[in-house]
């Protein structure tokens, strides 16, 4: 006999694709989330540490050169010995640029190291992108599709299968119980002749 499967679990498979839904969306925006800080601290670096950095560069390069110069006059003067105070603001002009230096050379190797490392990694999140914009909702679709048939068959009204029922006890047919011909023809030959001549 065929037996109808139990179809219990339609509401389950909705809400795992509601769910589904949800978290297509909050990845999704995660992953938006994440390329914009990726962008930004590339600009961050080269646009505004790097720029900064090299006008710095140039500013202090400017006040040392011109505490040399102010050093150099006073040496070479006839009217007075290099001042203290002078001696004291080109060492601070020599100090504040090589600072200057230092941080350039950092941003430098941190946007080599950003691109080498930051980005090459960022370029992994794009499978996972891929994954969320074309795999996901193809599979958001199925389960749709999957909820849909199976509601469908939960509607459907079995039809009534006799082909293996055990048919219920009936008395014998008339037939089984009818006497063959030959009784028949001994019992009347008994009966036409009683005395049993021919």
């Amino acid at each position: 006999m065929s037996q109808r499967a139990q179809v219990r679990s339609i509401d389950a498979i909705e809400s795992f694709r509601t769910t589904l839904i949800l978290y297509i969306e909050s990845a999704g925006g995660s992953l938006d989330e994440v390329g914009e800080e990726i962008r930004r601290t590339r600009n961050w670096l080269e646009q505004d540490q790097r720029v900064y950095w090299k006008k710095q560069v140039r500013h202090r390069t400017k006040v040392f050169e011109e505490a040399q110069q102010a050093v150099f006059n006073a040496r070479f003067s006839s009217l007075r010995d290099t001042s203290m105070l002078e001696q004291m603001q080109l060492n601070k002009a020599g100090r504040s640029l090589n600072a200057a230096q230092e941080k350039l050379k950092s941003v430098n190797t941190w946007i080599r190291k950003y691109n080498n490392h930051v980005e090459l990694s960022a370029r992994r999140l794009d499978r996972l992108r891929s994954i969320l914009a074309g795999d996901m909702p193809k599979a958001v679709h199925f389960l749709a599709k999957t909820t849909r048939a199976l509601r469908a068959y939960s509607e459907l009204k079995m039809p009534a299968d006799t082909s293996n029922s055990i048919q219920p006890d009936t008395p014998p047919s008339p037939v089984d119980t009818e006497p063959s011909s030959s009784s028949e023809t001994e019992s009347g030959s008994t009966e036409e002749n009683p005395d049993g001549s021919s």
